[in-house]
């Protein structure tokens, strides 16, 4: 059988194609042989979230759907705590390691960052910043600090997402293009949580086009369609009227509705403004625009035969439409990073009551799938617990037992008493009482074992006279 390093690189290339992300990463770094093929062959990520907040830093690489390599930042006592997991939300899956570094959370993070995607062999549909806006308003924004870090590095992102409560500034969207590379749009992504709902039911969209062709969009999500969620996808609808810019906008509300059956189209011309209304199998959805731009989104409006866009099981992109629809566990996996939430979780704390024991029900309705670790992970020790909600309370574990040749029967649930010989009464005792207990097992006999006893040293030095006098005699006997 041929070895890695015999085969030829045309094969090596097929064979990096089928790698999981962090296989791929761990072999670009096994040879300069292996980096030049690694980089030679291309690698589509769905999605990467970079966080920053109060001192915590946040790296989550999606490569697909329920497959992500997820690490966690912190700063303690002068280092930097990094737990990462993968494909879980579980505490008990990290795998904390302390790096010894001169650098800060955002810093390593940063450096993180570069050496995972900053390479021309990877794309990036969707690059997510999650920086809080609190921090974002500061004259010298953490943003802009972080993009400065980058050092001139290229990535190839395809759409930039920042949350609702980190609207970007016209400075800060300058300084990221230094670093983007390929970028098309600019997206601002929010939820608006609601206790009857947990499954996105609403999506509002609001775009814009620059001069270069670029698009902006600001894009809300409602989790219920009762008079509230549409009283908020309405509100905007009205804004539009006030938006009277120079640049080409267009809004648009979607819904998802079971049950409507055929298609159809309606425009209305009100003003200056034209709207158009559609309906399709998978719902409905509602278009607005200023007249005079109604050309300018003609392939958007008329060409597609699914306006739902995200929230359309049938229609939507698979991965996009399973983290749009993961965003609300966010509230129970991630409740420190929630700032896609347009409102502040912490007002109403029934509604997020309500919210997270419906979630823990949903979560737990997930069925186990079978974990297998990538390369630069460790095996887990019981790869069929599935559990994806973060626990607050760790749980005791076993100690384990070393140098015991009998831990593998204790563990089957036999019982084992060391026996001992040195002549005394009580000690006799024990040995008589001696024995191994067993529980019924559910395939196979456990068998008795004893130990090997254990003689006590002073007998040893008792005898050893007698036997070095025996060696002798027979070395040198003595005659009489």
């Amino acid at each position: 059988m041929a070895s890695w390093s015999s085969l030829p690189p045309e094969i090596k290339q097929h064979v990096v194609k089928r790698l999981d992300f962090m296989s791929r990463h761990s072999l670009r770094h096994t040879s300069r042989l292996d980096r030049q093929i690694v980089d030679s062959t291309k690698c589509q990520v769905p999605r990467v979230r970079f966080g920053y907040k109060e001192g915590r830093g946040l790296i989550v690489v999606y490569t697909g759907i329920d497959q992500f390599l997820r690490l966690e930042l912190s700063e303690y006592e002068g280092s930097v705590l990094v737990e990462k997991s993968e494909n879980s939300y579980s505490a008990s899956r990290f795998e904390p390691k302390l790096i010894d570094t001169p650098l800060n959370t955002m810093e390593y993070g940063i450096s993180i960052l570069k050496s995972l995607l900053a390479h021309n062999s990877i794309k990036i549909c969707s690059f997510e910043w999650d920086f809080p806006q609190k921090v974002l308003d500061q004259p010298d924004s953490l943003l802009i600090i972080a993009t400065r870090l980058l050092y001139g590095t290229k990535f190839h992102v395809d759409e930039h997402v920042s949350l609702w409560k980190s609207h970007m500034t016209v400075e800060e969207e300058k300084e990221l293009m230094n670093y983007w590379s390929e970028v098309k749009v600019f997206r601002t992504l929010g939820m608006t949580p609601s206790p009857d709902s947990i499954k996105p039911l609403l999506q509002q969209d609001n775009e814009t086009r620059t001069n270069s062709g670029r698009r902006s969009v600001s894009t809300i999500i409602n989790l219920d369609t009762t008079e509230f969620g549409r009283l908020a996808v309405d509100l905007v609808f009205n804004m539009m009227a006030m938006l009277r810019n120079t640049k080409a906008s267009l809004s648009t509300g979607r819904e998802v509705e079971i049950g409507v059956h055929g298609k159809t189209g309606k425009r209305t011309v009100s003003a200056a403004f034209v709207t158009i209304e559609c309906t399709s199998e998978c719902g409905k959805w509602k278009h607005m625009m200023p007249k005079e731009h109604e050309k300018i989104f003609k392939k958007i409006i008329y060409k597609k035969a699914c306006g739902i866009d995200k929230i359309c099981e049938k229609c939507a992109d698979p991965f996009d439409y399973w983290y749009h629809q993961m965003l609300p566990r966010r509230i129970v996996q991630e409740p420190f990073w929630n700032d896609v939430f347009t409102s502040d979780l912490n007002m109403d704390r029934n509604m997020i009551k309500e919210m997270k024991q419906t979630l823990r029900a949903d979560i737990a309705k997930d069925k186990k799938r079978e974990f297998q670790a990538s390369w630069g992970f460790k095996e887990s020790d019981d790869p069929e617990d599935s559990e994806d909600v973060m626990s607050s309370e760790e749980e005791e574990e076993e100690e384990p037992v070393q140098n015991d040749p009998f831990a593998l029967l204790r563990s089957m649930g036999a019982r084992i008493e060391p026996v001992y010989v040195d002549g005394n009464e009580e000690e006799e005792e024990a040995e008589e009482e001696a024995e191994v207990e067993e529980i019924d097992a559910p395939e196979e006999e456990i068998p008795t074992v004893t130990p090997r006893t254990k003689i006590p040293y002073f007998f040893m030095f008792a005898f050893l006279p007698i036997l070095v006098s025996i060696i002798v005699y027979f070395l040198y006997p003595i005659s009489f």
